[in-house]
């Protein structure tokens, strides 16, 4: 019998990371660690970046192009890094 999700949709690994580091996220910052939490997302988005460089093709998860999908995620993270650390200086 067939499941009703589309073909396209490769394990669930990736959507359950990603729903997991959310959670934590939203914890730390429910309980004043906001920072944390930042510096969490952006750990993520180089992991997730790097996992997308490295299995290029095989990955679970495609947007775009590999150059692009791994551009846009050490974007996020460098400049979300950057951006906390900028506030914690104030």
């Amino acid at each position: 019998m067939k499941t009703n999700t589309p073909d396209h949709i490769e394990p669930l690994w990736p959507s359950l990371t990603t729903v997991a580091v959310v959670i934590a996220a939203a914890l730390l910052g429910w309980w004043n660690h906001v920072d944390i939490a930042a510096y969490l997302f952006s750990l993520y988005s180089l992991v997730l970046g790097t996992c997308r460089l490295v299995l290029r093709d095989r990955a679970p998860w495609k947007v775009r192009s590999v150059g692009f999908d791994v551009f846009i995620s050490y974007a996020l993270a460098i400049g979300l890094a950057v951006t906390c650390f900028s506030i914690s200086l104030l």
